[in-house]
Formats: C-alpha cells, structure tokens, sequence
C-alpha cells in the first residue's frame, strides 16, 4: 500500500474535513452523500462564520461528488483569497441526509507507522490513506 500511496505525491486528493482554500480565484472541495438528496445546498463561510455564498446544487446521488467555487459571493462581487468553511446539507423528501464535507488537498509526502500508511497532506497534516475519499 505504501508504493500505491507515493504514487499520489503531487496529487490533489479529498479527505474529511470543511476547509476551501481561495487562491487565483478558485476552491475546489467536495462532499459524500450517504444516500441519493433531493435537495442539496454548499454553504461557504468566512472566517467570521458569516455566510458569503449559498449555492443550491438541486439533486444530487449518492457517493462523492466535487465541486469547485470562483469566489464569488452572494452580493455579486469577489471574495478576498484565503481560507474558508464550507457545510453541506441535503434532504430526500423533506428529511436529513448524512452529508460529510471533504477538503480538497495536495499530498506531500508519504509515511508508514504503526497504525498503517499516512499521508502528509497540505494544509492538513498527516491522514490516514484510507481517508481519501478520490483523487482528483
């Protein structure tokens, strides 16, 4: 698993967790669905908490699914770089689905511990392999 694991130095990956970096005006993120949503919408906030862009992606499957954002917000203009939050909520007729928010990240390095292989990711810190959800 180690030599499959290096293979993905350089690469962009997703793993848990509701982090966007904005650089050169865009973000890319991601979420997994547990079951099929009638019903999902991404909420990206600042680093206040504040709500900039609210976008409704309609229905969507279950699985992982990726998206990526401009920067732009609500009121039209463009949003600063830097880090944002983003959340994710999704209903199948009119109840919650489990809907987890995956943090897109390059891959820098590659280690093995007691507890198997890890990545060092970019802005994340050391991760278990098995939490990558896909490779971008």
């Amino acid at each position: 698993m180690v030599w499959q694991a290096a293979a993905l130095i350089g690469r962009e990956v997703l793993v848990p967790g509701g982090t966007l970096g904005l650089a050169g005006g865009a973000a890319h993120g991601g979420f997994q669905l547990e079951e099929p949503a009638d019903q999902v919408v991404l909420t990206i906030l600042d680093a206040s908490g504040r709500a900039v862009h609210r976008v409704d992606l309609g229905a969507q499957a279950a699985g992982v699914h990726s998206f990526q954002w401009d920067g732009g917000d609500d009121a039209g203009a463009t949003a600063a770089p830097g880090t944002y939050r983003f959340s994710v909520s999704a209903k199948r007729g009119g109840a919650e689905v489990s809907a987890q928010a995956l943090a897109a990240t390059r891959v820098l390095g590659v280690a093995r511990d007691a507890s198997g292989t890890q990545l060092d990711l970019a802005g994340v810190g050391s991760r278990p392999y098995s939490s990558v959800k896909q490779i971008l």
